[in-house]
């Protein structure tokens, strides 16, 4: 019997993740389904394959790169010649001979599975995890929102001829249906399906013990929740995550003379992060996309009340008021929703105990593994497809 393959197309350094922490339990081969993961990176990336394996459950791992293509040369990014630097991809394809490519995003890394179904008709399942069309605060990056801007053809050549696009929440489903997709599935983020620890006393430690976990950057701001420490003299913050703005919080905490009260640490294993949730009292987040993060899930899933902002505009269709504590993003609001949740242990532990529920209904790691499976499945290739491979 032939091994199962996956090649599983990705246009993000993973070594980043490894130094973050960030490795999930099968991530890229949910359920063990297939024998062999070939991962193929489209930029310059060297990840230990052995910080890795567990990424890919019980299966042999392979890591391959090629280098992005070069604008110039590709006339910026043009399908045409965007075809003559997927050739080296479509060659690996070739070699590997998958049942199945998994992309995640729609950037070079789609364009080159567009390529490969062409040339060998391997299907592809795209994953979505946020939505270009909404208007966010973010670090300014010219070259990168030229690039694409500039590969707007190629990526819409890569959703219309996906066999399914699958979006990790609601609110991106607008964007798939204009860039052409045809078969949509929402699939959620599979979070640490082994490592999460669920909360069960909501009494209150000495000092209040709050936790954010985000990457640090301008969309996930989380300034005015250290500015709304100054009006809760008896918490403590945990902040972890990196990013460009982890030196201008530090100073901000010292300058608002909160420093000791405020603990910053830029990367933390997520199997580490799991374990200590239920340890804390209120879970506080800051983010302006329309998403749902990883993070979110897990502090839900831990069964840790939530304060989180309002977005602006159309609010996220997961999170509700019945489950969720909303505040606006401004220092008062995020103090008065925090002093209201300290004040009442009966709704800290209402907030808890039904945000928990909603995430097992939506969100619980067994059932999104789960979900994954049965998408691969259905658009896998059989043996005797596999067999007409060119």
């Amino acid at each position: 019997m032939q091994p199962r393959k996956l090649l599983v197309l990705l246009n993000y350094r993973l070594s980043d993740l490894i130094r973050k922490g960030e490795i999930t339990l099968r991530y890229y081969n949910p359920g063990n389904l297939f024998d062999e993961v070939h991962i193929l990176i489209t930029r310059p990336d060297y990840p230990e394959i052995e910080k890795l394996q567990k990424a890919v459950g019980k299966a042999m791992l392979y890591i391959h790169t090629i280098p992005p293509p070069n604008p110039i040369l590709t006339l910026g990014f043009r399908p045409a010649l965007l075809k003559m630097w997927a050739r080296r991809g479509i060659g690996i394809a070739r070699k590997i001979r998958p049942n199945l490519m998994r992309v995640h995003g729609d950037n070079f890394n789609g364009f080159l599975a567009y390529c490969i179904k062409s040339e060998l008709g391997v299907p592809y399942v795209m994953s979505y995890h946020h939505n270009p069309y909404q208007k966010v605060p973010k670090e300014w990056q010219p070259h990168r929102d030229l690039a694409l801007w500039l590969l707007r053809d190629a990526r819409k050549l890569a959703v219309r001829n996906a066999d399914c696009a699958v979006p990790v929440y609601q609110s991106i489903i607008p964007y798939l249906r204009d860039m052409g997709a045809q078969r949509i599935q929402v699939a959620y983020n599979v979070v640490a399906p082994e490592k999460i620890q669920i909360k069960k006393v909501y009494g209150l430690h000495d000092p209040v013990r709050l936790i954010y976990v985000g990457r640090l950057l301008r969309r996930k701001n989380p300034e005015n929740i250290i500015r709304a420490m100054q009006q809760l003299p008896e918490a403590t913050l945990h902040i972890v995550g990196d990013g460009p703005l982890l030196g201008v919080l530090k100073e901000l905490a010292k300058e608002l003379r909160i420093t000791p009260r405020i603990t910053f640490t830029p990367a933390m294993p997520n199997k580490q992060l799991c374990q200590i949730l239920a340890q804390q009292d209120i879970f506080v987040l800051h983010i302006d996309s329309h998403g749902i993060s990883k993070t979110i899930i897990e502090a839900f899933l831990s069964g840790l009340p939530v304060v989180v902002n309002r977005r602006k505009g159309e609010q996220v269709e997961e999170l509700r008021p019945d489950f969720v504590k909303f505040a606006e993003n401004t220092p008062e609001s995020y103090a008065v929703a925090i002093k209201e949740l300290i004040a009442k242990p009966s709704e800290r532990k209402r907030l808890g105990k039904q945000g928990r529920s909603r995430a097992i209904a939506l969100w619980e790691p067994k059932k999104t593994e789960q979900k994954y499976v049965q998408i691969y499945k259905k658009y896998a290739l059989n043996e005797s497809s596999n067999s007409s491979l060119k």
